[in-house]
């Protein structure tokens, strides 16, 4: 049985491939990345999964959707305000001391949102 660490370092991994993949695809069907990880998460869920973890993913997505704007990476008030809530998201579940699980959801933020 993964931790929930592990389960959501996993779920960021195949997210970030997913939107990749995603990107390859020469389509005319717009491709919502914002909510990849939601919809990554509901596809592999099962009754067994955590509700911790659905509810991470479901802060994650919140939260970014309502300070996130177009350009944030190249700013440092952009950097910060999503670098702290993702944090306070974290800490609300008692893993902000995990500096791997940490990067790799800032990391696919960074790029996906």
């Amino acid at each position: 049985v993964l931790t929930n660490v592990e389960w959501l370092n996993e779920l960021l991994k195949i997210a970030a491939e997913i939107v990749a993949n995603e990107n390859k695809i020469k389509t005319t069907v717009n491709i919502n990345h914002k909510e990849a990880l939601t919809r990554i998460f509901n596809k592999s869920k099962t009754k067994a999964t955590p509700k911790e973890i659905e509810e991470i993913v479901l802060d994650i997505d919140k939260i970014v959707h309502q300070i996130r704007f177009d350009g944030w990476q190249e700013t440092h008030s952009g950097v910060k305000i999503v670098q702290k809530n993702l944090f306070t998201i974290l800490m609300k579940h008692n893993l902000h001391t995990d500096e791997e699980l940490f990067d790799s959801a800032y990391d696919y933020i960074s790029r996906h949102y």
